[in-house]
């Protein structure tokens, strides 16, 4: 899906106007291979209302409907959020990391990453903020999370090597199936009023 600034004004807007927004971002692709432009829509609840909302936003009809019609719908809500205190908010790099944990393997799983992996991540220089979300609907990886860089550099630092050195991780490394980790620019957010 490529945006051109006047579809992208239009799903904006109209993402916008449906009861519970809470905001929309617009990511183009840096590294990784995956989708060259992803559009994040926060809403404050998802349910049937929202759902027939979105669906009237993108139908045939409309003119944004060519640009994003084939475009996978996933829905995740938010399970965790994490943030340093004192950051910086203008965000502009965000890696987006997908998987699936085998069932078994699920409370450690949430363990380690709440307890552990991302407190070190919000210790390595640049990296500010993360949110977890959990698939509720569509076809992706059951776990999400989005994690907010100053910079793509925050990747290469030595501290952000050392979360994946710990006993825990590599415990846990050889269970993440369907991964992915793309990273994104951002290029536009809105904020609902």
């Amino acid at each position: 899906m490529e945006l051109d600034r006047n579809s992208q004004g239009e799903l904006f807007a109209a993402l916008l106007a449906i009861p519970s927004a809470a905001g929309v971002m617009s990511l183009r692709l840096v590294k990784g291979y995956g989708p060259p432009q992803v559009v994040i829509w926060e809403t404050e609840r998802w349910e049937t209302s929202v759902e027939r909302a979105y669906d009237l936003v993108t139908r045939p009809d409309r003119a944004i409907a060519s640009t994003i019609a084939g475009q996978p719908r996933t829905v995740y809500r938010e399970i965790a959020r994490f943030r340093q205190p004192q950051v910086v908010e203008e965000r502009r790099s965000l890696l987006l990391v997908q998987m699936d944990i085998p069932s078994e393997f699920e409370d450690e799983f949430n363990s380690w990453y709440d307890s552990e992996h991302i407190p070190m991540l919000m210790q390595v220089p640049g990296w500010t903020s993360s949110r977890r979300y959990i698939l509720i609907s569509g076809d992706a990886p059951k776990y999400m999370t989005l994690y907010e860089l100053e910079g793509p550099w925050a990747l290469d630092r030595p501290e952000h090597e050392m979360t994946h050195r710990t006993e825990w991780y590599k415990s846990m490394r050889p269970h993440f199936e369907n991964f992915s980790s793309l990273l994104y620019e951002q290029i536009s957010e809105l904020q609902s009023r």
